[in-house]
């Protein structure tokens, strides 16, 4: 259990939340299991994502916009830099896209460069596991 106070007991239905600022995006991953929805190991793709999450807030800042088991979306300050966008195609390799959840950006994918070559011009992260 964290000390958050918008953490609930049942998390069943949709609900709007006032998050702080500061929130850690991971431990908000893993209060609503994001990453879970149809994995075959839901606690430990919960944790992957977690992991990830974590290295990514730690470099480039954004709000949480959208949360679910099934998704989360981040809404970063600004499109990403070069190096920026290197850290996030290392972070999230094409070979574990449907794991990590970048099902929303393979579809919308031309299929040259990398699936978040979209956030060099849209700041919008849609992690979708369906």
């Amino acid at each position: 259990m964290t000390d958050y106070d918008w953490q609930l007991e049942s998390l069943a239905g949709h609900y709007l939340y006032d998050l702080p600022a500061n929130v850690s995006w991971a431990e908000v991953a893993r209060v609503f299991r994001v990453g879970s929805h149809n994995a075959e190991e839901p606690d430990s793709n919960v944790e992957l994502v977690a992991t990830k999450l974590e290295k990514v807030q730690a470099r480039i800042p954004g709000r949480l916009v959208f949360v679910d088991g099934g998704g989360m979306k981040i809404l970063f300050e600004h499109c990403l830099s070069a190096v920026e966008y290197d850290f996030m195609k290392s972070l999230y390799p094409e070979d574990d896209m449907i794991t990590d959840g970048l099902e929303k950006h393979m579809s919308e994918w031309s299929g040259d460069d990398h699936p978040l070559v979209c956030l060099l011009t849209n700041p919008l992260l849609h992690l979708w596991w369906d």
